[in-house]
């Protein structure tokens, strides 16, 4: 990730290892029991733990709310759909592709 990633979103050093580039693997989320949001049951809670992908796709996951530490509920969750979550009080939709960006665990 380059420095300005982070920069310009005011993410301090010790954040800056939540985002991760295209392709790259994030040992620090997989120990800390993180799956991705699309593998999480209807009904569930979890914290945002790590985005993955392009700038463009972290981009668009920040934009609607899911940053690392953020609680989430998974409203809808259908095996072949996108999901339907709730934010900070708000219900948003989000396609599987991007549900597998985000690493999240139990909150």
């Amino acid at each position: 990730m380059h420095n300005t990633f982070a920069m310009k979103f005011g993410l301090d050093r010790g954040r800056r290892h939540m985002f991760h580039g295209h392709g790259h693997r994030n040992h620090h989320c997989q120990e800390m029991g993180s799956v991705v949001l699309s593998g999480v049951d209807a009904g569930s809670s979890v914290r945002v733990v790590c985005l993955f992908g392009g700038q463009d796709a972290k981009r668009k996951l920040l934009d609607m709310g899911l940053v690392p530490g953020e609680l989430l509920k998974v409203v809808q969750n259908d095996s072949d759909g996108p999901l339907l979550l709730q934010v900070q009080g708000s219900r948003l939709m989000i396609g599987r592709g991007l549900a597998d960006k985000i690493r999240v665990a139990a909150a």
